[in-house]
């Protein structure tokens, strides 16, 4: 299945590397432009146990044509958005602006 994940930080980089080993496509977004060419080039985002491993099978399986690990595209089944949440200083709520900034 065609899968976006948006924002490849800690949760975004761990989906992407979990769903690629699953044999799903990935396409990574971000806003910063570092985070989509390192995990293009096979290395995670993030440190993790076990992540660098995962992504860079996920980038051998890429090169190798069987599926894609970041790219662009279109008709992915799945979107996924991972991008953050923070709080607001002066309210007991969060800030949505991040959430809404990839629609």
């Amino acid at each position: 299945m065609k899968s976006s994940i948006f924002g490849l930080g800690y949760v975004g980089c761990v989906t992407a590397g979990c769903l690629a080993k699953d044999g799903h496509d990935v396409i990574g977004v971000d806003i910063a432009p570092g985070k989509v060419e390192k995990l293009a080039a096979g290395r995670p985002t993030v440190v993790e146990s076990g992540l660098e491993r995962l992504i860079a099978e996920g980038h051998r399986e890429s090169a190798s044509g069987r599926r894609r690990t970041v790219g662009g595209g279109t008709g992915q089944r799945a979107s996924i958005n991972c991008v953050g949440t923070p709080p607001v200083r002066t309210a007991r709520w969060i800030s949505r602006r991040f959430v809404k900034r990839p629609s």
